[in-house]
């Protein structure tokens, strides 16, 4: 898609618009890098203008953009706040003759973040520390907000819900204020919530390379949909490549002694061009679903590398790409569902059901149940999923998922109907 902007500064004295040609304005869908252009200014007619291509996918329809400007005379980077906001478009064109310049608009000494909020549940964390952390004045009416949205603290175990009576719009519950340090979400013992403080997307390895010397075989990071977990080689490994801001993870720590962290910004190249980040993207995202738990899993080498679906009921809960570690095939799933205590449906994608292998110190033959932050399995002791001994196939009748076994007719939790 295509932007014609001006770039315009807040200032005592007025509004100036930015007219220095080394000065260069870029652009971000979801923290990455997706156009950048110079400032164009042309003395003679007195106009400064930018022109921005922004090159995106169909991935990115509809996700909000922003902007920052580096100013070349002071090497500083500034926020660009746009008068309206801008969301992603194949092919649009907006900001050109006969329609006015898109505004972008730079307050000297001020930063803003902007997090695109999917439906449905999502983990967030602050890179910025508010000037004010009241939960009404962050996420605000004018901000979208509307009844029923629910936001929840992941460490002081607090929610509350957006209220709006015709005496009352805003907050109401036990959680009013943010911690800018935290992320927001679902919370149970033997977690840790940490935000994600740098501005732009590193792969996991370095946004956590100061946790490095402190990490144990077996800790583990995680996302709302993805998964990553620490080797023996000293890497992490799993569905989670890569931590984005305005995202919260939860992290499971090993050692008992308490530690801390920092985030230390480094040129990793995540954003140039020609990079694959298709692997950054999960497979599945359950929007509806407020908590996860966790499985590295394995099959036998006769079922081939295809993926692995997992069903809580009748809810597809996640799906999961083979991964090939030090030579062993593994599947990093992210079970996504609100449905506590049920057990989980292992089948390939093919439509073969799987069975959890029964191994000492580990499961007893098919007792997974879905358990908010509960994880299974290692990188050299996974869960073993294997076929199950007696043929089955399945049908749809009233838009749930049957099971035919036998002639008979099961639901997905093996009920006899």
């Amino acid at each position: 898609m295509s932007l014609r902007a001006q770039v315009r500064f807040h200032e005592q004295s007025g509004n100036a618009l930015d007219v220095d040609p080394n000065d260069v304005v870029a652009v971000f869908c979801q923290g990455e890098l997706v156009g950048k252009a110079n400032i164009t200014y042309d003395n003679n007619a007195g106009t400064s203008y930018v022109y921005l291509t922004v090159y995106g996918n169909s991935n990115m329809i509809d996700k909000l953009l922003t902007f920052k400007l580096w100013q070349a005379s002071t090497g500083k980077t500034f926020v660009l706040s746009p008068a309206t906001a801008q969301r992603y478009q194949n092919n649009a064109i907006r900001g050109y003759a006969p329609n006015t310049p898109i505004m972008l608009n730079v307050n000297i000494g001020a930063a803003a973040q902007q997090i695109d909020l999917n439906k449905g549940w999502n983990w967030i964390s602050l890179n910025l520390n508010p000037s004010s952390t009241a939960l009404d004045e962050l996420f605000s009416y004018d901000k979208g907000f509307r009844a029923g949205d629910i936001v929840k603290s992941a460490s002081e175990r607090q929610f509350s819900n957006f209220v709006e009576t015709d005496s009352t719009v805003g907050w109401r519950g036990t959680l009013l204020q943010i911690n800018y340090p935290s992320m927001y979400m679902m919370l149970n013992n033997g977690w840790s919530s940490i935000a994600y403080l740098l501005d732009e997307p590193m792969p996991v390895r370095e946004a956590l390379a100061d946790y490095y010397d402190k990490a144990t075989i077996g800790d583990v990071v995680k996302s709302k949909d993805a998964v990553a977990v620490f080797s023996e080689n000293g890497k992490w490994e799993g569905s989670l490549q890569t931590m984005r801001p305005g995202q919260g993870y939860l992290f499971r720590r090993l050692a008992g002694e308490t530690t801390t962290m920092r985030y230390i910004l480094t040129p990793s190249g995540y954003n140039a061009p020609g990079r694959d980040r298709s692997k950054d993207m999960p497979l599945f995202t359950n929007p509806a679903a407020s908590a996860n738990m966790t499985l590295v899993a394995a099959l036998p080498e006769t079922e081939g590398l295809q993926e692995v679906e997992v069903y809580v009921q009748d809810e597809l809960a996640a799906v999961a790409a083979p991964q090939v570690i030090d030579g062993d095939t593994l599947y990093f799933i992210t079970v996504q569902s609100d449905h506590v205590g049920q057990p989980l449906i292992f089948r390939t994608a093919d439509g073969e059901y799987l069975t959890v292998q029964p191994q000492a110190d580990q499961m007893a033959y098919g007792q997974i149940a879905n358990e908010p932050n509960a994880h299974y399995g290692t990188l050299r002791k996974p869960v073993l999923l294997v076929p199950t001994t007696d043929k089955v196939y399945k049908i749809i009748e009233n838009n749930h998922i049957v099971i035919i076994k036998n002639n008979e007719k099961y639901d997905v939790t093996g009920r006899k109907l």
